[in-house]
């Protein structure tokens, strides 16, 4: 592998490249293959530290050990002193590099190292620790190599550099595989013996120094990749540092080769390095490194959506197609009749488009382009749950969305209802709306009437307050204006006769009776039974007018009152009619009288001037004095009679009188008498 330089310049050359692994594992170098740049020959493979001839490439077995010198040592041994290459290599943008260099100008890297997160200090580390999981393969194969990995190194004249590393389609074809590395000992770089993993796995790779605590300089450190998953290891032991001082730490890094296509990247579009533990020298935990971002892919293409996040003992590097993630709100509210528009948003690269699948409000569409918009027809208040989905190459994000429609309200229901005095009766009051609306009334109810917040007019109606009642009902959700509407409540009252039982009538004489009820509609009054002649009753309750004659009696009815509210009202009356009463008077032409003599003697009958008609009949005029001798008969003509009548009796004193018998509408009557003198 390549190491990372402040001017994005090698400051090695390298002389060969060496490879120690396990003899009977099934993994080598990747051929550069056709997308390689134009300066690589053909046959030439891919290594982490650039393009190598396949003569320059050398594998150690199991066992063998490669010394500071850039000598092996066998299982057995024997030490083999490895011959410079005869080729030149080619660093990653095809670079050439004389083969058997070991100094000069160093050839330029920055296509390889694409970004990393980096902090450095004035001593040294003695360790570091980081765990990644292997993410998902690329979707598409151009011959690409992918290297992620933590590392230490020297920030100034850098050498060397250490690292436990995960590669695609390096030591395993289209496959990831995990190694440990040391780049590069006497120009030469040196990888572990590597293993297969699968994408899931989760791998902690260590950088740790052998020496002791407070050892500036470490001259042997321990490389380990190990998958937690599966329990493989791979480890460089007693690895030499190349002289260098490792104060310059990567939490992680990107590195590749052949990348033409951001697809080329893993699909997931992003690497977390979690548990990124930094020890000083003296192994003591550094508890928050200066980590930073370092991007060294500008002006490179392709441009995938390069990034970093740092956190507390995480970091993440960003790259590649990504995900889709919707990153708007998973809701928002419309309203019936009004237009509406909500934009959705996501993150992902290619940009994603979107779907939804669910109901939609009439009137409202969702576009490709993440805006749901349109006017809500009338009626389609209420929720919708649908569902958004964000897709790109990668995959599809979906998101549970609500879309709230709000409706203003509007009373449905009639504006009118009835109820009955003493009786429980109830109304709902209905209306659209979105919220479901709530009720309130402004206006007089009846007593035991109320109004609830759900629209339900109920209640007994106390006795006497059968009536009208107007009053306004409201309807209120908080959208739009509030609905109003006039409602009319009937308060129906069965009827009660309230006045009394029994009149009296007077024939000739006009006269009344108001039968009165209460209740409501008005009652009408009737009756049954037979009323004397003169006298009728109105539907509105009057008894009158003129008891006609002849009709003197008591007449017993019953009385109804009735309005259509059950029950009617019955009382039993009484009618009593009676002859009008009458006055007598009687006058003489002279006070002395002389036996056998005769007088005159005028009668008047009267009565009361409202009477109509005058008495009929004859009238009797009566001596009083001894045996109420009757003097003689007349006939009342106009309420008078007269008779012509001599005295006989010599008593000096007598008392003539008058009586009236009566007809059949005047009552009789009897005058005091007049005194009579004997001259």
């Amino acid at each position: 592998m390549l190491a990372k330089t402040c001017t994005t310049v090698v400051k090695f050359a390298v002389m060969s490249l060496f490879l120690a692994f396990l003899g009977s594992a099934a993994y080598a170098q990747v051929p550069a293959g056709p997308n390689r740049p134009a300066e690589v020959p053909e046959g030439y493979l891919i290594t982490p530290a650039g393009y190598f001839h396949a003569s320059c490439v050398r594998r150690l077995a199991e066992g063998e050990t490669l010394l500071p010198d850039g000598v092996i040592r066998h299982v057995d041994g024997t030490l083999e002193k490895i011959a410079a290459c005869e080729y030149p290599h080619y660093t990653a943008r095809g670079e050439m590099v004389i083969a058997g260099a070991n100094g000069g100008e160093p050839p330029k890297i920055s296509h390889s190292w694409i970004e990393d997160i980096e902090t450095e200090n004035s001593t040294s580390y003695g360790e570091i620790t980081a765990t990644w999981i292997v993410p998902p393969a690329p979707t598409s194969n151009d011959g690409q190599t992918v290297f992620f990995f933590p590392g230490l190194e020297q920030f100034v004249g850098d050498l060397s550099i250490l690292q436990p590393v995960l590669g695609w389609n390096a030591d395993f074809g289209s496959a990831w595989g995990i190694a440990s590395w040391n780049c590069c000992v006497m120009g030469t770089t040196v990888e572990s013996s590597a293993a297969s993993v699968n994408s899931g796995d989760t791998i902690l790779g260590t950088i740790v120094s052998t020496c002791s605590a407070g050892t500036l300089t470490c001259s042997k450190w321990n490389i380990t990749t190990n998958d937690v998953t599966s329990s493989k290891s791979v480890e460089l032991a007693n690895s030499p540092n190349s002289g260098q001082t490792f104060n310059w730490a990567f939490a992680a890094a990107l590195e590749v080769y052949n990348v033409s296509q951001c697809s080329d990247y893993p699909s997931n579009g992003f690497i977390n390095f979690t548990a990124v533990d930094l020890y000083d020298n003296s192994f003591n935990l550094i508890p928050s490194p200066a980590w930073g971002y370092s991007a060294d892919a500008s002006g490179l293409s392709p441009q995938c959506n390069y990034g970093g996040q740092i956190g507390t003992a995480e970091v993440t590097l960003d790259y590649g197609d990504l995900p889709p993630v919707i990153t708007s709100a998973s809701s928002t509210t419309f309203t019936v009749g009004t237009l509406g528009s909500f934009q959705v948003t996501a993150t992902g690269v290619p940009a994603p488009t979107f779907s939804e699948s669910g109901a939609l409000p009439t009137g409202v569409m969702f576009s490709a382009s993440g805006l749901l918009k349109g006017t809500p027809a009338a009626g389609t208040g209420g929720i919708y749950n649908f569902t958004i989905s964000a897709s790109n190459v990668v995959t599809t994000a979906t998101q549970s969305f609500t879309l709230t429609v709000g409706q203003a309200p509007a009373i449905t229901s009639a504006n009118h209802t009835t109820f009955t005095v003493g009786t429980f009766g109830s109304f709902a009051v209905t209306a659209t709306g979105f919220p479901a609306p709530t009720f309130t009334e402004s206006g007089a109810l009846p007593s035991g009437v109320a109004f609830t917040s759900l629209g339900v007019l109920l209640g007994t109606p106390a006795a006497g307050t059968g009536g009208i009642y107007t009053f306004t009902i409201i309807a209120s959700n908080g959208v739009g204006p509030s609905a109003t509407q006039s409602f009319t409540l009937t308060v129906d009252q069965p009827p009660a006769i309230t006045s009394g039982n029994s009149k009296t009538f007077i024939i000739g004489i006009a006269s009344s009776f108001q039968v009165t009820a209460t209740g409501f509609p008005t009652p009408t009054i009737t009756e049954s039974g037979a009323l004397p002649g003169g006298i009728t009753l109105s539907p509105s309750g009057l008894l009158g007018v003129t008891a006609a004659a002849g009709t003197s009696g008591t007449y017993h009815i019953t009385i109804i009152a009735s309005n259509g509210v059950s029950p009617n009202a019955t009382q039993s009356f009484t009618i009593t009619v009676e002859r009008a009463s009458t006055a007598c008077a009687i006058f003489t032409s002279s006070p002395l009288f002389i036996v056998g003599q005769p007088l005159t003697f005028t009668a008047y009958v009267t009565a009361s001037p409202l009477v109509i008609g005058s008495p009929s009949g004859d009238v009797s005029f009566i001596d009083s004095t001894v045996s109420d001798e009757v003097l003689g008969k007349a006939l009342l003509v106009g309420g008078a009679a007269s008779i012509q009548a001599a005295l006989t009796s010599p008593v000096k004193r007598q008392w003539i009188l008058v009586e009236y018998p009566g007809d059949p509408s005047f009552k009789p009557c009897k005058s005091t008498a007049v005194v009579e003198d004997l001259e």
